[in-house]
């Protein structure tokens, strides 16, 4: 066997043996300083789509505004438009925010709909202050 042929097949030997080894793995228990959650105890948010209180798209959460004390205010949602014109960004109480993680097809939910989203002025960053959409 040539060299190339050797590492080649020491490569796909050792990942055969690793698989084992990985999938049996016991899970981690919890030490000082370090927490393990199950799989599924944990849902990102960031990206993902938002529903209305009216069950229609209302864009996509595009990031978490938090407070001074690290307590989460606001979510900014990427809003409007037709094929990526004219949409903008506007942010939403987090009181007016609810999640659902089981819930598939509706995981964020507003208690805003899209129309009353359209009343809220758009959210730039900086030292401007926040306008928050609460959907009362």
């Amino acid at each position: 066997m040539d060299g190339i042929n050797r590492r080649s097949l020491l490569a796909v030997a050792a990942m055969v043996f690793s698989v084992p080894m990985a999938v049996g793995q016991s899970p981690q228990i919890d030490r000082p300083g370090y927490e393990t959650l199950p799989p599924g105890q944990v849902f990102g948010i960031v990206g993902r789509n938002v529903t209305g209180s009216d069950g229609a798209d209302a864009g996509r959460l595009w990031d978490v505004l938090i407070d001074r004390d690290g307590e989460p205010r606001a979510v900014v949602i990427d809003y409007g438009g037709v094929l990526g014109v004219g949409r903008r960004k506007i942010a939403i109480a987090w009181k007016a925010v609810s999640f659902a993680p089981d819930d598939a097809a509706h995981p964020i939910r507003l208690m805003l709909t899209r129309r009353q989203m359209g009343t809220v002025p758009s959210f730039a960053y900086g030292s401007v202050p926040v306008t928050l959409g609460y959907g009362r």
